[in-house]
């Protein structure tokens, strides 16, 4: 699943396609998404989506902070935010 967190939940919470098989979520401007309020919306992604095995936080700003609530260990992730 790939989009923005604010349309990636919208689509989650009208159920607009089954989620059992989602194994990826990219979530793109994640950074900004934080800056303007969509924490909430990241972590009922993350709640919505127990199956997934690999997150991708895209960011055209460098060094920016992984959240806590993305459980991403960050000995595992490319380190392309630092």
């Amino acid at each position: 699943m790939v989009g923005t967190p604010g349309r990636v939940a919208d689509h989650l919470r009208r159920e607009a396609f089954a989620t059992a098989d989602i194994k990826t979520l990219v979530l793109d401007e994640f950074d900004k998404s934080l800056e303007v309020g969509f924490e909430n919306e990241m972590r009922e992604i993350l709640e919505l989506l127990p199956r997934v095995n690999k997150k991708i936080l895209t960011s055209a700003t460098q060094g920016v902070a992984i959240p806590r609530f993305c459980r991403i260990d960050e000995s595992s992730y490319c380190g392309l935010f630092r």
